[in-house]
């Protein structure tokens, strides 16, 4: 399996970034010098600019931040790291978080709708670097990307082309009320150990929750 650990921001975060989103655009340019740019390289400059594509926002079906990635594993090695963290987070205390703007992320394969995260991200980069430590005393092979306090919630597709890179040019993005969208604060009291799925937006598979430091 490939395995994974998470925070899941809860439903009405969740509703929170894809009503948000909703504010994103295509950009148009605004004349015909920005005319040469962007979405604009598409038409000669200076003439008369056809209605852009739609553009629609496909949901991810399990929006996560995406604390470590763990790469390949057995079930057994799973379950074993799984009591080993259960045992170190007795010392790991719960986020505070809430979403503090959304924007655009390119892919190799896709246009993703990414939030970035606010309150106890310090916690956050603690969280990251203590279950590094417990993998490594596991004897995990990790991958090293580094963590950010963000998760990607939905991707976009324009015109109903499933590949937007595919097209002549590259984009460009109004993202209105949602580059200073803030969303409601959650309490992040689990971390998740899960698989992740091949198929394209598959649902998470749970594989152990593992409680953290609360102040009840």
């Amino acid at each position: 399996m490939q395995l994974q650990a998470i925070l899941l921001p809860p439903p009405e975060v969740i509703d929170g970034v894809l009503t948000a989103a909703k504010s994103v655009a295509i950009a148009r340019p605004a004349d015909e010098e920005a005319a040469g740019k962007g979405v604009g390289r598409l038409f000669k400059k200076g003439s008369r600019l056809p209605p852009l594509p739609p553009l629609e926002i496909v949901p991810i079906a399990t929006p996560s931040v995406k604390v470590v990635r763990f790469g390949n594993v057995t079930n057994d090695d799973a379950e074993r790291l799984g009591e080993a963290l259960a045992k170190a987070a007795g010392e790991w205390r719960a986020l505070n978080l809430h979403v503090v703007g959304i924007r655009v992320e390119q892919t190799s394969t896709q246009f993703l709708l990414t939030a970035e995260l606010g309150g106890d991200t310090d916690l956050a980069w603690s969280l990251f670097r203590s279950v590094n430590d417990v993998a490594r005393t596991q004897r995990f092979f990790l991958d090293r990307r580094s963590f950010q306090p963000a998760f990607a919630f939905a991707s976009m597709t324009i015109g109903g082309e499933p590949n937007p890179t595919q097209l002549a040019t590259v984009p460009e993005f109004a993202l209105g009320d949602a580059e200073s969208y803030t969303g409601p604060r959650w309490h992040a009291t689990y971390l998740d150990l899960v698989s992740v799925p091949f198929a394209p937006n598959a649902p998470l598979e749970a594989v152990s929750e593992i409680p953290l430091v609360t102040d009840d």
